[in-house]
């Protein structure tokens, strides 16, 4: 056996009672007390089989933990004579019903509960007592127990999340139904990730979350494909480098011919999909767990990373967040730009989730400059010159990058506004353009910013904007609510839905 220090192992019992009744344990042990070693590691052992079984119970409103604790306790009321040794037995027998004790387990239990015996209860008849000597154990055999339980019971979390984890599905489609996606991952991470271990947290990551994310093609996949994805993403989240890492290192779970069928499968339904108003495509979430975790896509075959990095070059809002793509955020922002000159009116308008979230992440890197050529390049351009259409472009493309410009960024926008002959006379210049600027500028003592507001400005005068009003329809002023609107609640949502489902 590897060295197994008995104190320096109670320090990693997760039970915080049977960590202190293992103290006296090991004090019997040190003072070569081995009966009574034996006798209280078997006594500490059931305690803590039951203690197990309570937590299933009471934490977790397992119905079949429920019903034994309620037979316990009538059995074990004042006035009621029971069994003890009845009642060891059957807390064994029903640790092992709930999967707390394996077969194997059980049979260790059983096996130290016949060595306390032998030291609790030693056979002796009356013509032998005079000669007869108490069975004791010796150090190696009692040292060995108490490793055994260590390993097979204490040192493992009391949460039992092997029997917990039998109710995961249908636990997370409930919390998901009843309360939406906003608080499935706190509720995820305090019920079951924070008392799982790594492997327990790698079982779960392929079965059931990747499985019903991406390989299973059942009619009701669809509906459920969004808490699967959202409570994968939170698992990542609480372990992320040693999930990451497993995913990279088994392709034939998280990647392959299964994997590359669906996602094939998903492009060629995708017209009827968007006309049908679903939006819960594979590729969506993969591209979001790419986005998160760039990784991933190391552990890719050639043959998946193709399919999805093609997926996400055919729309500006996929794009957007496809840099694991690239050798580096400076060569995703110049494709960007180059992909902005010739892109399509109706891609701008699912673009804003997108630019919020990528500027965030580039920031976080000290990259966000790169990024605001795409987005001038975008607005600025000649498609989009008429009041209505520079309405939308302005809160769906330009809006979200504001906050990340310098002073430098800032002035340039403002002067190129000031002279374009369209944008000083759309709703969104006087409405939200200047005060967000100004706002900013002052709270970040952008001087030269302030200044260039201040400065009249010809395009400012009543004349020109009575010779745009015309040009202004209640369809702008209609978009400029709407989008100003969903600006607020952050959930825009374009008309494939992408935008929001790549979260």
């Amino acid at each position: 056996m590897t060295e197994f220090i008995l104190e320096d192992q109670i320090c990693n019992v997760k039970n915080a009672r049977t960590r202190d009744y293992l103290r006296e344990i090991v004090s019997t042990y040190q003072h070569g007390d081995y009966r009574s070693c034996i006798v209280t590691l078997y006594v500490v052992t059931v305690y803590d089989l039951l203690e197990r079984i309570r937590i299933l119970d009471v934490m977790y409103g397992n119905s079949e933990a429920h019903r034994f604790m309620e037979d316990f306790k009538r059995k074990t009321a004042p006035g009621v004579d029971a069994k003890y040794s009845d009642l060891e037995k059957e807390i064994i027998q029903e640790a092992t019903n709930l999967q707390i004790l394996t077969d194997i387990g059980k049979r260790k239990v059983e096996e130290l509960r016949t060595l306390r015996h032998d030291c609790a209860h030693p056979s002796i008849d009356a013509a032998g007592i005079g000669a007869a000597e108490l069975y004791m154990p010796n150090r190696d055999e009692v040292r060995a127990k108490i490793r055994t339980m260590f390993e097979l019971l204490f040192l493992k979390d009391p949460s039992v999340m092997k029997t917990v984890l039998n109710g995961f599905d249908a636990d997370l489609l409930q919390v998901y139904q009843a309360f939406g996606e906003e608080k499935l991952p706190d509720y995820l991470l305090k019920t079951y990730y924070k008392r799982m271990t790594a492997d327990e947290k790698k079982r779960l990551l392929y079965s059931p979350l990747w499985y019903k994310t991406f390989l299973e093609d059942k009619p009701e996949s669809d509906g459920n494909r969004r808490a699967y994805y959202i409570a994968m993403r939170t698992l990542i989240r609480s372990d992320k480098d040693v999930l990451v890492q497993y995913m990279c290192e088994n392709p034939d779970k998280f990647s392959g011919d299964t994997l590359k069928k669906r996602l094939l499968k998903d492009i060629a339904d995708e017209p009827d999909a968007k006309k049908l108003g679903r939006s819960h495509s594979r590729l969506v979430y993969i591209s979001g767990l790419a986005f998160h975790f760039p990784d991933i896509v190391k552990g890719w075959t050639d043959d998946i990373r193709t399919v999805v990095e093609n997926w996400n070059n055919l729309r500006l809002a996929r794009k957007w967040r496809a840099y694991c793509f690239y050798q580096s955020l400076e060569e995703h922002a110049a494709a960007l730009k180059a992909y902005a000159e010739g892109v399509k009116k109706p891609e701008v308008w699912e673009a804003v989730g997108p630019v919020r979230q990528m500027y965030e992440f580039a920031a976080e890197r000290g990259a966000a400059s790169l990024y605001h050529p795409v987005v001038k390049a975008i607005f600025f351009s000649d498609q989009f010159a008429t009041p209505y259409l520079l309405n939308g472009v302005y809160y769906a493309v330009l809006a979200p990058a504001i906050p990340y410009m310098d002073e430098e960024n800032l002035l340039d926008l403002v002067n190129r506004c000031k002279a374009h002959p369209v944008i000083p006379a759309c709703p969104f210049y006087e409405d939200a353009f200047l005060p967000g600027i100004r706002e900013l500028a002052e709270e970040k003592h952008y001087s030269g910013v302030l200044a260039a507001l201040t400065e009249k400005k010809d395009a400012d005068s009543d004349s020109y904007k009575e010779t745009l009003a015309s040009e202004i329809s209640a369809d702008a002023n209609e978009t400029k609510f709407q989008t100003v609107s969903a600006e607020k609640d952050g959930n825009r949502k374009s008309d494939a839905a992408e935008a929001d489902e790549l979260n």
